[in-house]
């Protein structure tokens, strides 16, 4: 005798699959990630900074500026990739 093969009640989906828990591995590389990117933020804002003083010889505003605008992005940025991986 055939076995009853299971059929979809109409106007009712399957539940969909779990995802898949991340790896420690890509949770790792994941937060070294945002920290790194961070980081470069600070770096570039800073460097810009430094590049515009030297040449308008204001000495710290620029930095400041350039430095702040850095942590600015910075915190965009780590707030879009937490976001990104929720």
């Amino acid at each position: 005798m055939a076995e009853p093969t299971s059929r979809p009640v109409p106007g009712r989906e399957p539940a969909p699959d779990a995802e898949p828990e991340p790896s420690p591995r890509s949770m790792v590389t994941d937060f070294l990630g945002m920290g790194l990117g961070s980081a470069l933020c600070l770096v570039v804002g800073a460097g810009a900074g430094l590049a515009v003083d030297a040449v308008a010889h204001t000495s710290p505003l620029f930095t400041l500026v350039g430095l702040g605008l850095g942590v600015v992005a910075g915190v965009f940025y780590t707030v879009a990739k937490v976001r990104q991986n929720l």
